[in-house]
């Protein structure tokens, strides 16, 4: 199984110039967790995501103004990432290694054409994979460090 048969397409995605309070809305609008950050409409390219926590810990916990941009709060760097046709078994990998629920599907030239989370995978698990599925969200949870 790939991610694109499991994936969310055409997901809702922010700009990096879009105030926090838009974003905030959005996850509540279309009830999700993360948001992708886009360059334009256009060309869709990914550029970051910023997630619910993103918004609490690094915007609200400093008193940051409700309207600060996205660009500001999101995470832009290492971001892990996975193709159409990444196989469901890695796309469980990259999940483990890098202890996130959610991850951006791009195409070769990056831009986003989905999302694909934890909860997909377990929609589609038959009961053959179901305790691999236990592992993986037991690596994802591992606090920091350990």
């Amino acid at each position: 199984m790939l991610a694109r048969e499991l994936m969310t397409f055409s997901p809702v995605a922010a700009y990096p110039e879009d105030s926090i309070s838009h974003v905030a809305r959005l996850m509540r609008d279309w009830d999700v967790g993360i948001v992708p950050v886009i360059d334009d409409p256009t060309t869709k390219r990914l550029v970051g995501v910023i997630t619910d926590r993103d918004i609490a810990v690094r915007c609200v916990a400093p008193h940051e103004h409700v309207d600060c941009t996205v660009d500001a709060h999101m995470t832009a760097t290492d971001l892990m990432t996975v193709y159409p046709e990444t196989s469901v078994a890695e796309c469980e990998r990259v999940m483990t290694r890098s202890q996130v629920r959610r991850l951006p599907v791009v195409d070769a030239d990056g831009r986003l054409v989905g999302m694909l989370s934890f909860g997909d995978l377990v929609r589609h698990v038959d009961r053959a994979r179901a305790a691999e599925l236990l592992d993986t969200i037991a690596a994802i949870s591992q606090p920091v460090g350990v």
